[in-house]
């Protein structure tokens, strides 16, 4: 279970050298403890799975039977066969082969949905129902749930971990989420200081803020509103990537939650958009029904905190206000074009569930302005609520 970093290390050297090397050290760290021949395959095939799903999108176990000694691959091509017809439970899970075994069985037994905003189901789910597949097996969970996981988030990326997990994730000796990530991205550049820009200085004004208009306990800013933070702030949500400058900054004891969605074209940049909007907007309910005042932010506050803070204002209104949509003057400003707001982000549909999106009619087409940026002056720009009875008291 320890293994897994290997496939990182060497995911820059492609072909067989990379496959190579990755077999290599899989092999090194399995003999430091586990001398057993079975030991170092189940290793072998984990960790040019994991591999294989991050530089291809496939999840593939039988990926590395090449790479097995001859004599042998017969034999593991037998025990995942057999993984694939029987339930996780009923391979013994105190050694490897059988935690590989019911790892790999409560995967292929987990259904992977398609994407359905409509009924708020998305193929990222496989992550979390695959896990709980896993831990429900019985006998050494913590070993079968770190092989599944391994391989569902090489296939998934982390942007399919749900927000309420990642709160909860601890390393040791107290290292969190963002340590955790950390480490392995430098493992994926070889050490390498990572080149982003993390003071954004480039993108201009990023002193927006503002509070939700359904809800003031919901702040909603551009980065700058983490420099300082309000002293009345007990959780942050960032949703781009906060350097070490700004995380150092936020208090101790306040809670600090980064959310994967990146404000760039392609479907690559957000395979899991669907997903992460919802989580998101499930995160910020959970924080607020604790009593914890948020700040939700991104860089500029143009695009995403907009989206997100609209979807939840969808979630959160009261019954009278559902009979209206916050529209949010029905447009957003993404990567340097306008982009249709509301059912879409950044030019992917992502559907008319209550998340999502309005449900269909409930929309009014869109006549007003291109608002930019989207919060000026303490205030969301260009909010408009409407209802059969006329215009709410939201919008004044």
């Amino acid at each position: 279970m320890r293994t897994a970093p290997v496939a990182l290390a060497y995911l820059v050297q492609g072909g067989r050298a990379g496959e190579d090397a990755t077999v290599e050290a899989a092999i090194a760290i399995s003999d430091l403890t586990h001398g057993d021949p079975d030991c170092a395959d189940a290793c072998v095939l984990w960790c040019l799975a994991i591999r294989h799903a991050v530089l291809t999108g496939e999840l593939d176990v039988r990926r590395g039977l090449e790479c097995l000694a001859a004599d042998r691959r017969m034999l593991w091509s037998e025990r995942l066969d057999e993984a694939e017809r029987l339930r996780p439970q009923d391979f013994p899970a105190n050694w490897v082969v059988g935690a590989l075994q019911a790892a790999w069985s409560a995967i292929v037994g987990t259904p992977i949905p398609d994407d359905d905003p409509a009924s708020q189901m998305f193929r990222a789910d496989h992550l979390r129902h695959g896990l709980d597949a896993a831990v429900r097996c019985g006998q050494d969970t913590d070993t079968v749930a770190a092989i599944a996981g391994g391989l569902l988030g090489a296939l998934h990326g982390a942007s399919a971990v749900p927000a309420e997990w990642r709160r909860k994730l601890l390393g040791w000796p107290g290292i969190r989420v963002r340590q955790l990530e950390a480490m392995t991205t430098a493992i994926v550049r070889g050490g390498q200081p990572d080149p982003f820009d993390f003071g954004y200085e480039c993108k201009g004004d990023l002193s927006a803020r503002a509070v939700h208009p359904l809800d003031e306990s919901l702040h909603l800013g551009a980065i700058g509103a983490l420099r300082p933070l309000d002293a009345n702030i007990d959780a942050v949500v960032s949703m781009c990537r906060v350097g070490n400058r700004d995380a150092d900054a936020i208090p101790v004891g306040t809670e600090h939650i980064e959310v994967r969605l990146v404000d760039q074209d392609g479907a690559d940049k957000n395979p899991n958009l669907g997903f992460v909007l919802r989580d998101t907007v499930e995160l910020l309910r959970s924080l607020r029904a604790v009593g914890k005042t948020v700040l939700l932010h991104c860089v500029q506050a143009r695009s995403r905190t907009p989206t997100v803070a609209a979807l939840y204002g969808r979630q959160s209104a009261t019954r009278a206000q559902r009979t209206c949509w916050l529209d949010w003057s029905g447009r957003c400003r993404m990567s340097g074009r306008s982009r249709r707001f509301g059912p879409s982000f950044n030019g992917r549909d992502v559907g008319s569930g209550d998340v999502a999106g309005p449900r269909p009619g409930e929309l009014e087409p869109v006549t007003g302005h291109l608002c930019e940026p989207k919060l000026r002056g303490g205030r969301i720009e260009g909010v408009r609520c409407r209802s059969a009875h006329g215009a709410s008291p939201l919008s004044r």
